[in-house]
């Protein structure tokens, strides 16, 4: 993670159902704790929104998230938030933000709004 992440304690990260974390070093050790303690983490995302502006630009998505471990397994679903600045001509994280979808409320895009591709799976 900490090749994604800029490196200043202005970025943020909110896990599904914690609190913000601010500062890199909060944000690694975060990202540190899940994965010692996930034998295994499987993402597929959907819904997939990207928007650039200048030197910023964020993803909007859906993230089926599936956790392995010892004793158990767990699946879940994420709307999901990412914000990249770009510094020297490279993006950086700078802010996530996850929050659990326990329902849906209903509501469909229009027929001719365009719709992004169902899934890319993606392994850690």
């Amino acid at each position: 993670m900490g090749a994604v992440w800029l490196r200043e304690p202005h970025v943020k990260c909110v896990h599904p159902g914690a609190e913000m974390l601010v500062g890199y070093e909060a944000v690694m050790a975060s990202w540190k704790v899940i994965f010692e303690n996930t034998e295994r983490i499987r993402f597929s995302v959907r819904d997939i929104d990207v928007r650039v502006v200048g030197d910023v630009a964020w993803v909007s998505l859906t993230e089926n998230v599936e956790t392995g471990f010892s004793t158990h397994e767990r699946g879940s679903v994420v709307a999901a938030t990412n914000i990249f600045e770009r510094r020297g001509g490279e993006w950086w994280i700078v802010m996530h933000h996850a929050s659990p979808m326990l329902r849906r409320i209903g509501i469909e895009l229009p027929r001719h709004a365009p719709r992004p591709p169902l899934s890319d799976s993606h392994e850690s």
